[in-house]
């Protein structure tokens, strides 16, 4: 039977494993206490965590971060035997470490390979020395080296030790087995794997070292990795150097891509004494990493099957070479980051049962009148399970956070192009037909990412009248609703209607009017649609001397969330909200050159969702005044001017009400549920100011220049007062 050698020191299969001594490192004065607190582990740039950069290079800290330290997680090492008496391994042997050949009875052997890996593996947090990637995990050394014939003088191994030393892991409860070595032969024989196939069956995993040729397939045992009989339970591992590189000497994935992850494994330090470390090269102390790596998991979500385990390193693997899983790389290198990081969406428990995908599609924001109320309450917090079903922390609040304050807009040169027909009826009946078009137009997103789809804005209005009643029906995309031109009433706009009918009737002094609008919301990429808001408001405007009323009264449905906000249903974080309102608009003419503005709107919003309602009604409001006239009046060489102070609209008070799930105290502990109760306004109060002047030029020109000022933009109290000047020119011709 052939014999398999160790896969170490950067040469052939068969390599050498004394390792090259390196710098002592410095024992500390006193041995600090055992006792480990979460998070655990040596910070990431002590000389302890450093020592080894493989530690550092798989991320090994996100885990201990989280307070992994393989705690409770046996991992065999079958090879050459352990030492355990140096200070990095003291304490992590098993009891029940044992050598297969029962006449020798040691299980510290001459050669300290398996010491090597060992160490890799679980040497202790001690601050000294090097620490392992699972530095509390227990290692299950089991010698199985032979010295007999067909070794040649190398240490070497014969595959029904092998096999004996599989069922032995298993029979001692290892979770993982460690295999560094490997010969380029073929299959390790029937022995071996029929205890290779006992030890999946009873939810073992396997990490053995993909070889030292330099070539592009994988050595065996690392071959069973694409074995369908192992699939999942057994994985290749090939070795990487300090840059992330494959290593000269490592073999490539080739056709146990499927199953082939790389490590750090070339100029790695492990077996510190307390005076010296060994650096060592060789896919043998790749496979390590990998090992620990396994430990970690299954302690820190010991919901995980080896299998998952397994498959949750592969997936979260930092992609290497060519994109996704490739001849060479596999699925890439290690990264204990990323497998602690949740996997797709996390489902949130809600109340009474069932889960909710948490998705946070890009552009979902909350309506700006809530500004930072949400984001900074802290109430949010929760917990959800990705895609293994393991338990994170996580805050709902990003989520619902405001849109980013926005002081100016770039002005589009583009004017519409518009058709109009005017048509007498006779008998004092009219009909108008417009339609407009601009091709220029574009969304948000297309703004930024530029190879976005982009939308064209156009329009088209029909309307009639007939003595005293008039009909209208407008649609148009893009653009604004003509019926909500005067700008009174800001509840309406946040419709943002794409369609709209309206009649109106003059009665005595009094022109009343009823109107209902309603629009499509669509994604930031503007490839879906969804039901959006709808509005139904009563008008009645009059003139009094040199004073214009319109008092408006309506309400306003958005099943998306609540005065403007973009949160989709397949979010499961959509707020449907109704919001009653009432707005006041007037314009008195102070002689023939300025005129005094006022706007003011109030409303009352009630909402209710899985996760957020509102305990109380949230009253909102919004203002604005100015003067508006001509420059002449105030002596200024310009032929308009504007001036005007406003507050957007701002949520006044109002309470929300969240029933979220609490972490639980423990792993598999039932969810609790708490009631959070935070404010609905935000910490600040955005004002407005701006000043716009024109002037006439030539060609038939107008010069238009803005100032504006704002103060705690968003309603962000933290925010600075901000400015911006804005001109432009337009001229027909």
């Amino acid at each position: 039977m052939a014999a398999l050698a160790l896969t170490a020191c950067g040469g052939g299969g068969s390599g050498g494993s004394t390792g090259t001594a390196v710098a002592s490192p410095t024992p500390p004065a006193s041995t600090p206490e055992s006792t480990i607190l979460t998070p655990v582990g040596p910070a990431a740039n002590s000389a302890e965590f450093t020592r080894n950069y493989g530690v550092g290079a798989i991320r090994a800290d996100a885990a201990f971060a989280q307070g992994a330290s393989g705690r409770g997680i046996t991992v065999a090492v079958i090879d050459s035997g352990m030492d355990g008496t140096g200070p990095d391994l003291a304490g992590r042997a098993s009891p029940a470490s044992i050598d297969l050949n029962a006449s020798r009875g040691q299980i510290t052997g001459p050669d300290r390979h398996g010491t090597y890996v060992a160490g890799i593996i679980a040497s202790n947090f001690n601050n000294q020395g090097t620490v392992g990637v699972a530095f509390e995990s227990t290692i299950l050394a089991i010698r199985a080296e032979s010295s007999g014939s067909g070794c040649g003088g190398d240490v070497c191994f014969v595959a029904s030790d092998l096999a004996r030393g599989i069922d032995y892991a298993v029979a001692n409860g290892a979770r993982v087995i460690n295999l560094s070595l490997g010969a380029g032969a073929g299959p390790a024989g029937a022995a071996f794997e029929a205890a290779l196939q006992r030890a999946t069956i009873a939810g073992v995993v396997v990490t053995a070292s993909a070889g030292n040729s330099g070539t592009d397939a994988a050595h065996w045992p690392s071959g069973y990795a694409v074995d369908p009989r192992y699939a999942g339970s057994v994985i290749a591992v090939g070795s990487l150097n300090s840059a992330g590189v494959r290593s000269s000497f490592s073999n490539s994935a080739g056709a146990a891509g499927g199953g082939f992850l790389f490590a750090p494994g070339e100029g790695v330090v492990t077996d510190c004494n307390g005076v010296t470390c060994r650096q060592v090269s060789g896919t043998s102390f790749a496979a390590p990493h990998v090992s620990g790596a396994l430990a970690l998991v299954l302690q820190a979500f010991p919901n995980l099957s080896g299998r998952q385990a397994m498959d949750l390193l592969w997936r979260s693997a930092r992609d290497l070479g060519a994109p996704g899983n490739d001849p060479v790389y596999g699925w890439g290198a290690l990264d204990l980051q990323r497998a602690f990081a949740p996997v797709g969406s996390l489902s949130v428990p809600v109340a009474g049962g069932g889960l909710v995908a948490q998705s946070l599609t890009p552009g979902t924001m909350i309506g700006a009148a809530f500004g930072d109320a949400i984001e900074t309450s802290g109430a949010l917090r929760t917990v959800g399970w990705d895609y293994y079903q393991r338990p994170f922390a996580t805050n709902l609040a990003p989520a619902y956070a405001g849109p980013r304050p926005a002081l100016l807009s770039p002005l589009s040169s583009e004017r519409p192009r518009r058709t109009e027909t005017d048509l007498a009826l006779g008998g004092g009946r009219r009909l108008n037909i417009a339609a407009g078009m601009m091709g220029g137009g574009q969304s948000a997103a297309a703004r930024i990412f530029p190879w976005m789809p982009t939308e064209a804005a156009r329009d088209v209005a029909v309307s009639f009248r007939s003595g005293r009643l008039g009909l209208s029906a407008w649609a148009g995309q893009a653009t604004g609703n003509p019926f909500l031109a005067g700008g009174h009433d800001p509840y309406a706009a946040l419709a943002q209607s794409d369609k709209a009918l309206r009649a109106d009737y003059l009665l005595g002094r009094w022109l009343v009017s009823a109107e209902a609008g309603a629009g499509e919301r669509r994604s930031f990429d503007l490839l879906r649609k969804e039901d959006g808001a709808r509005y139904l408001r009563a008008s009645g405007a009059t003139r009094t001397g040199a004073l214009i009323s319109t008092l408006t009264f309506g309400y306003l449905d958005e099943p998306l969330g609540p005065l403007g906000a973009y949160l989709p249903a397949r979010s499961g974080l959509n707020l449907s909200s109704r919001t009653t309102f009432a707005a006041y608009g007037g314009t008195w003419a102070l002689g023939d050159d300025f005129a005094l503005l006022a706007h003011a709107a109030v409303g009352r919003t009630r909402l209710s969702g899985r996760f957020l309602a509102l305990d109380e009604a949230a009253w909102s409001s919004a203002w604005r005044v100015g003067v508006d006239g001509r420059c002449a009046a105030f002596g200024l060489p310009c032929a308009s001017l504007r001036l005007s102070a406003a507050q957007p609209l701002r949520i006044e008070s109002g309470r929300f009400s969240a029933l979220l799930a609490d972490a639980p105290s423990g792993y598999f502990d039932a969810v609790g549920f708490s009631q959070r109760r935070f404010s609905a306004s935000p910490s600040g109060r955005q004002m407005d100011f701006t000043l716009s002047a024109t002037r006439d030029t030539i060609l038939n020109g107008v010069l238009q220049l803005d100032a504006t000022a704002s103060t705690q933009a968003g309603h962000r109290r933290d925010q600075q007062a901000a400015y911006g000047l804005l001109a432009s020119w337009r001229a027909d011709f």
